[in-house]
């Protein structure tokens, strides 16, 4: 990974800022990008509303003529918002899937040719478990999420014959400020636990193994995959412990 180029799209979130820290220490250089007007995480960080495909294609321009290289493309932005599913409105849909899902069609899209013209390249989704599972009062955010991993993995089928891989991780429940409304909820946040058989919410730092290994020269026969880092919250049914 050393000397190697990261686009890290949501590079102020918990999680990105996490991977954009971890990066930095591997001497990964690294360029943010996102619509925070004040990220001080990477090295270069550019300005970028991720729902409009015009501001995508500029940026990718930008970075192309001002860095040239790049090999590792991280999504890791998104948003959320709790509420029962009838009660969601067609606007608020339409905000979480363009988003989380139709942002990272456009990333793709638009930055991929730099990893196909260098016949090597690593992307990696920050999915969720709610892609593969069932949970209350967030049902455009399991979708998009659902969408999200279905898309990489047919770009994954389509770009492997350049050496690109794409892969997701799929967190389980991560201390993050979006999962933060849950932390201040102290009945909720203990039914969470009880459901999780290692006994705890997981944090940012814990996917970071994950990240080393998806970005790693040596794996390039692992594609179109979803690793869950999850605490045993799958495997366990989501039952919890009696």
């Amino acid at each position: 990974m050393q000397g190697k180029v990261a686009i890290v799209f949501g590079s102020s979130g918990t999680i990105g800022k996490a991977i954009v820290d971890y990066l930095r220490y591997k001497g990964v250089k690294v360029i943010g990008v996102g619509r925070s007007a004040n990220d001080k995480n990477t090295e270069v960080y550019y300005v970028c509303d991720l729902r409009s495909e015009t501001q995508i294609a500029a940026t990718h321009n930008k970075i192309k003529m001002e860095h040239g290289n790049y090999h590792y493309l991280i999504l890791a932005h998104g948003t959320q918002l709790r509420k029962p599913f009838i009660d969601f409105t067609l606007d608020e849909w339409n905000e979480i899937i363009s988003i989380n899902l139709s942002s990272n069609f456009l990333i793709c899209k638009h930055f991929i040719d730099i990893l196909i013209h260098n016949k090597f390249g690593r992307i990696i989704g920050i999915s969720s478990l709610t892609s593969q599972i069932g949970l209350r009062k967030i049902a455009p955010y399991a979708a998009s999420k659902g969408g999200f991993e279905q898309m990489l993995k047919t770009l994954a089928v389509e770009v492997a014959e350049y050496g690109i891989t794409v892969n997701t991780l799929n967190p389980g429940r991560i201390e993050t400020r979006m999962t933060k409304d849950l932390d201040d909820k102290e009945k909720s946040k203990e039914s969470i636990i009880s459901r999780i058989p290692m006994n705890r919410f997981g944090t940012p730092e814990d996917l970071l193994s994950a990240v080393q290994f998806l970005l790693d020269d040596n794996s390039g026969y692992f594609t179109g995959q979803s690793i869950v880092v999850d605490g045993g919250w799958l495997a366990s049914g989501g039952n919890p412990k009696s």
